[in-house]
């Protein structure tokens, strides 16, 4: 199982990559109505400060 769980783990880029994706859904669906404001800022709070803290680590990040 540990040796399965090893080849499917994401790159920091990858990771990055995958954030910026649900955070431009959550946009999406909060522009067109689908979900209240508290419900957008519980989604995407973490998973900017996700991208802060990984563009600190790694300056060729960019932030959405």
């Amino acid at each position: 199982m540990d040796k399965m769980y090893k080849n499917d783990e994401l790159s920091l880029d990858e990771l990055v990559q995958v954030t910026k994706d649900f955070i431009k859904l959550a946009d999406r669906l909060y522009s067109k109505g689908k979900i209240t404001e508290a419900e957008y800022d519980e989604l995407t709070f973490v998973k900017k400060d996700f991208l802060t803290q990984a563009a600190a680590e790694k300056p060729n990040i960019e932030f959405c």
